[in-house]
């Protein structure tokens, strides 16, 4: 079983790996949820006119499925998100996405139990495509 509390667990620790394969459908109801119809994210011909491989996925979207990871490992009830950030390094295109993180930190201040976590998506060649933290604070039990 997985580390639910604070106590049990340590610097260093790798979350478990998430696996995303977001499809064209996928896009189309986040560019939905987004409010975000660019063409990038939905017009495969008109990207590969531009040299592209395929459409790219959203960066919101990739951060969601970061966020996803840490939440399969810890879950909401468990602790709070208090703040991320991401870094979009190059694009991400659909197919298999996999989705990680490390703590980087585990702290306490005046009494809250707090987690730094780096996290990643990296392609299906491992390229890390996208990186970012998140900042978590443990719920009392």
């Amino acid at each position: 079983m997985l580390p639910l509390i604070f106590e049990e667990i340590a610097e260093g620790q790798d979350i478990p790996p998430l696996v995303r394969e977001p499809s064209s459908q996928d896009l189309v109801k986040f560019a939905a949820v987004a409010e975000d119809f660019s063409r990038q994210h939905w017009d495969r011909a008109y990207m590969e006119s531009l040299g592209f491989p395929d459409v790219i996925v959203h960066g919101w979207l990739t951060l969601t499925y970061m966020c996803q990871a840490v939440t399969a490992w810890l879950p909401p009830d468990h602790a709070r998100i208090l703040r991320y950030e991401a870094r979009h390094k190059r694009p991400i295109f659909p197919g298999r996405i996999i989705l990680g993180g490390r703590v980087a930190r585990k702290t306490e201040e005046n009494g809250a139990r707090l987690l730094d976590l780096d996290l990643w998506a990296q392609d299906a060649e491992g390229q890390v495509m996208t990186s970012g933290a998140i900042r978590l604070q443990m719920l009392d039990p």
